[in-house]
């Protein structure tokens, strides 16, 4: 079962409802597609509001490679506090050499924030950029799963 959520007021990921009281989220797959994913600045924000609350993610988290590779995870010695598997909106030359999202971020590009209408191709081309991400790392983004549920089971 899957639970998509839109946040967006003091940044822009959804982490406040998955690490509210009671949730005992294990594993949160962000798919950043905030305007400016260089330094991972939201996902900065939302550890940092993290933090402010008391609310566990993991220590180490490395901005500046989750905003520069297309998939980054981030656990915890911790079997309590969620793993981070973060999928920035960020230019895949495995996916395609010449689609750079950065590059029609502008007022006039289609990924704009206020853009709302987006033709066929575009919509398969933004949706493909993460899916081939998800499929790339696949084997990644399972063996870190795993990793979670072993130490959860040992922790208990």
């Amino acid at each position: 079962k899957f639970t998509l959520i839109d946040a967006g007021i003091d940044f822009n990921l959804p982490i406040p409802p998955l690490l509210a009281s009671g949730r005992d989220i294990d594993v949160i797959i962000v798919c950043d597609a905030a305007t400016g994913v260089k330094d991972a600045p939201e996902l900065k924000k939302a550890a940092e509001w993290a933090s402010q609350y008391g609310k566990p993610l993991p220590e180490s988290i490395d901005y500046q490679q989750a905003g520069s590779h297309v998939c980054s995870i981030f656990e915890s010695k911790d079997p309590y506090t969620p793993t981070i598997i973060y999928l920035p909106q960020i230019q895949n030359t495995t996916y395609d050499p010449d689609f750079n999202p950065e590059e029609h971020m502008d007022w006039d590009g289609f990924l704009h924030t206020f853009n709302f209408t987006y033709t066929k191709e575009q919509a398969q081309l933004i949706a493909g950029l993460m899916e081939h991400a998800v499929c790339e790392y696949a084997d990644d983004i399972t063996r870190a799963i795993t990793r979670k549920a072993e130490q959860i089971n040992t922790a208990k």
